[in-house]
């Protein structure tokens, strides 16, 4: 999408570490699986809220997700996002 295209080569392997561990798969989506989950620590501006808007945007817009979500039955996988963050970043 978009957002990779502004992304570094280190931001664009954080998000696909998270997509992996919070989808695991296409497939895992299809069988109704969890993911593990994931922790996302750096030091300060190494574009971790870059790679966190792009694996939101991923989990919201991903054809592929829903489609495999719609085939199992099960309701797509992600459609909401609950951001919490310091108010201090609010005007970052």
């Amino acid at each position: 999408g978009g957002l990779a295209k502004k992304m570094r080569p280190h931001q664009r392997s954080a998000c696909a570490f998270l997509f992996d561990n919070l989808v695991v798969s296409v497939r895992s989506v299809r069988d109704g699986c969890d993911g593990f989950g994931a922790l996302l620590a750096h030091s300060m501006g190494l574009g971790k809220t870059l790679t966190t808007l792009a694996l939101i945007d991923t989990l919201l817009t991903s054809r592929a997700l829903r489609t495999a979500a719609a085939a199992a039955g099960h309701a797509a996988p992600f459609r909401t996002v609950l951001v919490v963050a310091p108010a201090t970043v609010l005007d970052n």
